[in-house]
């Protein structure tokens, strides 16, 4: 395949493409690779991976890693790309060999099903130019463990839960289904997806608790600053699991000094300790994601509980098919959606891929999003109610 930049675009399957890829990432991220062991995939042993690779150049100076997941959105499961390990040698870049490859997978990934798509940048501007856009903004608190006594099975007057070092993430689904269904574009974990479990605990210093049936934690101590515990993952049921797994940190205070933690928009904890001085909140901007299906992704969006419709266009430089005007209407609380193209409709809302990703996600308000000045609605009323703000949580490393 061809590209406007001149650039060869294929997905890996070759052995000589796979240590190409290898060895532009060892070169791009700076870490030691011994070319002569490298031992390539078998095509039988490609498919079953759960990720594709796409390589631009020959041989291979350009390429990233495109993860297979599943997410919750709204409730439900949708498809779901991760962008990962983008790499080009230093002699590529700067001649279109990402763009490239961004321009065939994305189109490609919509006709796989994909619905949406994310990634962790390096840098916004640059992955903006391919319709991705911050989504997540993260909540990390910095808390003295001793600020988490309320919490403790004495001071809440419940039963202790039960708690059990975990070695195999799988046992840790359910937990974190009811997490993710609380959280959109929280990934439901295959059994192969659970990267912060580690199998030997002790050797890795990294230690998964479950609560009972309620919650789980994952964390690692003297990671960057001595008397400091990190919280690396985490998910729980309800209200009682979130307390529960803070009232487990609380025993955790003759160990460390404070905790370090990773929570979603809809958990003040400033407003959940008794001194909110002493809970530092350092919103960070975390991750990045596109709408793939516009379509699929207005069809699985929260609507309001009275019926309505509207026009939406979109602009999207990737995906032709997302690149139209469309007529949405819907029955009360989103159980009939229809959504149709409608070019020759005059458009009650006109906005970029980006943006829109912002409304469907729940990471912007309708309200929120006209201060970007990346949009157009002559009458925002119409939109009462649509578009409302959702919790939006991933971490896991891809």
């Amino acid at each position: 395949m061809n590209t406007q930049h001149d650039q060869f675009v294929r997905m890996v399957r070759t052995p000589e493409d796979q240590l190409a890829f290898q060895q532009c990432m060892a070169t791009a991220f700076s870490y030691s690779m011994d070319s002569a062991a490298f031992q390539p995939k078998t095509p039988e042993e490609l498919a079953l991976q759960p990720f594709e690779t796409w390589v631009a150049g020959q041989p291979a100076s350009s390429g990233y890693v495109v993860h297979d997941f599943d997410v919750w959105f709204n409730g439900k499961l949708a498809r779901t790309s991760g962008i990962g390990g983008v790499a080009t040698l230093p002699e590529a870049r700067s001649q279109g060999g990402i763009r490239a490859i961004f321009e065939e997978q994305l189109p490609d990934s919509y006709r796989k099903g994909y619905v949406f798509s994310m990634l962790f940048p390096f840098s916004h501007v640059f992955y903006r130019k391919f319709g991705y856009e911050l989504v997540q903004r993260s909540h990390v608190y910095t808390v003295p463990l001793q600020s988490l006594s309320s919490f403790s099975d004495r001071s809440r007057g419940c039963a202790p839960l039960p708690v059990q070092l975990v070695t195999d993430g799988a046992s840790l689904t359910e937990i974190h289904d009811a997490f993710g269904r609380q959280c959109s574009l929280s990934i439901h974990r295959k059994p192969t997806q659970w990267h912060f479990v580690s199998r030997d605990p002790v050797k890795a210093v990294n230690f998964t608790y479950r609560i009972g049936d309620k919650a789980f934690v994952t964390i690692r101590g003297h990671e960057g600053e001595e008397g400091t515990l990190h919280v690396r993952d985490l998910g729980y049921t309800d209200r009682e699991g979130l307390f529960a797994l803070l009232g487990f940190l609380y025993t955790m205070r003759a160990s460390y000094e404070k905790a370090l933690i990773t929570l979603p928009d809809s958990v003040p904890l400033t407003a959940m300790v008794p001194e909110c001085y002493e809970a530092k909140d350092k919103v960070s901007a975390h991750g990045m994601a596109r709408i793939v299906n516009v379509v699929r992704a207005l069809e699985l969006m929260p609507y309001p509980n009275h019926p309505g419709t509207f026009t939406v266009k979109v602009r999207d430089a990737q995906i032709a098919e997302n690149d139209h005007t469309f007529a949405v209407k819907y029955t009360a609380g989103g159980e009939s959606v229809s959504v149709t193209i409608a070019d020759d409709a005059v458009p009650d809302l006109t906005v970029s891929i980006q943006r829109l990703t912002q409304l469907v996600t729940g990471s912007l308000t309708l309200s929120e999003a006209m201060w970007t000045g990346d949009i157009e609605c002559p009458d925002p009323d119409r939109f009462d109610g649509l578009f409302p703000h959702q919790d939006i949580y991933f971490d896991d490393p891809f």
